[in-house]
């Protein structure tokens, strides 16, 4: 079900990281891309020489998929089937919440991310739990399936620890969305 105040919410998201992308980009990798992942909502001119793999452990239907796009069925939980340091630019939008074990994930990344490689992260903050929670649940205003879905939530110093012991350099690391959401730019060093 898409509800008109998830497509606010998402439209935020993507406005946060369209203004923190890198000015060139060879080869993206969007993780839990979705069946609206960022990239298709942003000008497409600036990615037509990028090349873009979405993954997800759902099956979707792409109608009007780019060219350089390729979409990848897997499952996200595990190890990453990608060599190492194959992505100079990785997202995790709205997506590590979902996981058992987002600490591996990030681990995974990290390997196949290549050196001075940017990762983006938005998720739900700990903050936003209650209001998640009675926005889907009791209002019927954004969908319930996908916070039900949700794992955990995250503090600033939570996943900025998570990120210090797996290597990464932290450029930005903030809440957005009225503190609901932590916004994350980091780099491999």
């Amino acid at each position: 079900m898409n509800k008109t105040l998830d497509k606010i919410i998402r439209f935020f998201r993507f406005k946060v990281l369209f203004d923190n992308l890198p000015k060139k980009i060879n080869k993206i990798l969007d993780i839990g891309c979705g069946s609206n992942p960022w990239f298709f909502n942003f000008n497409k001119d600036k990615l037509i020489n990028t090349k873009i793999v979405g993954i997800d452990s759902e099956s979707i239907n792409f109608l009007s998929a780019p060219d350089n796009f390729n979409f990848i069925k897997v499952d996200i939980d595990k190890k990453l089937s990608f060599g190492n340091e194959q992505f100079d630019f990785i997202t995790a939008i709205a997506f590590i919440e979902h996981l058992n074990n987002p600490e591996e994930i990030i681990r995974e990344v990290y390997r196949i991310l290549k050196p001075n490689g940017i990762f983006i992260i938005t998720t739900p903050s700990k903050f936003a739990k209650p209001i998640l929670e009675f926005l889907a649940f009791k209002l019927h205003l954004i969908d319930a399936k996908s916070i039900s879905d949700h794992k955990r939530y995250f503090s600033k110093k939570e996943l900025k620890e998570i990120l210090l012991k797996n290597q990464f350099t932290i450029e930005k690391l903030n809440y957005f969305e009225l503190g609901l959401n932590l916004f994350v730019k980091v780099k491999k060093a």
